[in-house]
């Protein structure tokens, strides 16, 4: 350690093994250091140094507010349904997230989902499942890099033991429930995860319980940039189960890749704030004035009843009117602004490893 006599400028110095797989060659060699202020405001060891760059996003990550804050109560998992119970699951009208793979960030795999009767398991699994059938954010087993996180915004699914379960109020912010969740989703909060919390480790699965996130930074926002973002969550949503579902429209197909493109550059800006990206808010501002509510077309969707043919075909002219008013080459400049940012470029580096 660095013994600076002001304790804000203090860095704790990483060594790393020379080789972390081969024991003939674990001499140490200095890497590099991180704020040991970093490490006490996150309450955990961070063993993967920061360069310039990782400190300026940190920076603007302790302007942030924590998750935490935004807790009904605290996440917890869903339902464990084993051994014999198992037997007891019947078919039924409530959907039940059974298969982890199956969930994604915008859409949900329709192979992961059962229609089970709930009035038939143990009663412990009954109260789980009801305790945490509410509005809500599915967080998904980390592998690899990218933090998955589903967005069930009526409380329509139960779901597995193996998801975790973040119920949040946003009344006295303008936050909601979808700009939570495309946060949750951005490369911003998968390069924190990453870097911050995990130090680096893709080699396990991990469970993102309440430890791992609450401390998951959350920028401000503006009611305008708020209203914008609910709608962009639902074109984004709807355009993503769609194509999942049945689409092969390759116009819907890149309509839901440039959706999602325009949702993590914005969730950068948001974070960073360096660069002018007002065109872009404007622009998506006009793009999206035709209601598009997925969660009541979800609700449908995931549901014993047919699936919703005509509001699918009518929310899909929708999406072609609006992909073709975003993808217009100073919107693309403008999304090529972000991406290529230094500090954009950093976190494409940190989650590709």
């Amino acid at each position: 350690m660095n013994h600076n006599s002001d304790y804000a400028e203090q860095e704790v110095e990483i060594h790393i093994s020379e080789s972390l797989r081969d024991t003939s060659k674990n001499s140490a060699q200095y890497s590099g250091s991180v704020p040991q202020e970093q490490m006490e405001q996150e309450g955990r060891f961070i063993i993967r140094p920061f360069k310039n760059v990782d400190r300026n996003i940190v920076a603007k990550f302790n302007e942030c507010t924590r998750f935490d804050s935004f807790w009904s109560q605290r996440p917890s998992r869903g339902v464990y349904i084993l051994g014999n119970n198992r037997e007891n699951i019947v078919e039924g009208h409530t959907p039940f997230i059974s298969d982890v793979p199956a969930l994604q960030g915008y859409y949900l795999d329709s192979s992961g989902v059962k229609f089970i009767d709930l009035s038939n398991l143990s009663d412990s699994n009954i109260d789980s499942a009801r305790e945490t059938m509410n509005p809500r954010l599915l967080f998904k087993v980390l592998r690899g890099s990218d933090t998955v996180v589903h967005k069930d915004g009526t409380g329509r699914f139960a779901s597995t033991g193996d998801l975790v379960n973040a119920e949040v109020s946003t009344e006295q912010t303008e936050h909601s429930l979808s700009t939570l969740h495309l946060l949750m989703n951005s490369s911003m909060v998968s390069y924190y995860m990453q870097q911050i919390v995990y130090s680096g480790s893709t080699e396990t699965a991990r469970n993102l319980d309440a430890p791992y996130i609450r401390n998951i930074p959350i920028p401000r926002i503006t009611q305008t940039q708020s209203g914008i973002l609910n709608r962009l969550s639902n074109h984004l949503m709807f355009t993503t189960q769609y194509t999942d579902d049945r689409s092969t429209s390759d116009k819907i197909i890149d309509a839901s890749i440039l959706f999602s493109r325009i949702a993590d550059v914005l969730c950068t800006n948001l974070y960073m704030n360096t660069a002018d990206v007002g065109q872009l808010w404007d622009a998506l501002d006009q793009a999206l004035t035709c209601k598009i509510d997925f969660e009541q077309w979800a609700d449908k969707r995931f549901s014993t009843s047919s699936y919703p043919t005509e509001t699918t075909d009518n929310y899909s002219q929708i999406i072609n009117r609006a992909h073709s008013a975003v993808n217009t080459e100073s919107i693309i400049e403008s999304i090529e602004t972000i991406e290529t940012t230094s500090h954009h470029q950093r976190i494409t580096d940190i989650l590709s490893r």
